[in-house]
């Protein structure tokens, strides 16, 4: 197994590129997001056979270059597109910018 994944290094990042985007969908503030897109970049440089060194490094500055660049975009689109109501994960509401509870949200997990 790890001779397999030594020789094959894009699998684990296609792996912690898809960790990290099911992550995201747990979160929804976009950090986790970032990391998904510097996975998917070092997943292109270890198809180039770059040694690993280089593919963390990779993943290092693409997902430090994409918490600066990509996620103010992101989260600039989400309050345009989402009407401004912020998520709170403890109290089980949406919430308006004036501070009053919207819609309450119920999980189902069981």
């Amino acid at each position: 197994m790890i001779d397999y994944l030594a020789q094959n290094l894009w699998t684990l990042w296609a792996v912690l590129a898809m960790v990290c985007l099911v992550l995201e969908l747990s979160s929804g503030d976009f950090y986790i997001t970032c990391f998904g897109i510097g996975a998917v970049c070092a997943l292109v440089a270890s198809l180039f056979a770059l040694p690993f060194w280089a593919q963390v490094v990779i993943f290092a500055v693409f997902s430090v270059l994409s918490i600066y660049c990509i996620r103010p975009h992101l989260v600039h689109m989400l309050d345009a597109e989402g009407g401004h109501y912020h998520f709170v994960y403890l109290h089980g509401f949406f919430l308006k910018d004036d501070g009053d509870l919207g819609t309450p949200f119920y999980f189902d997990f069981f």
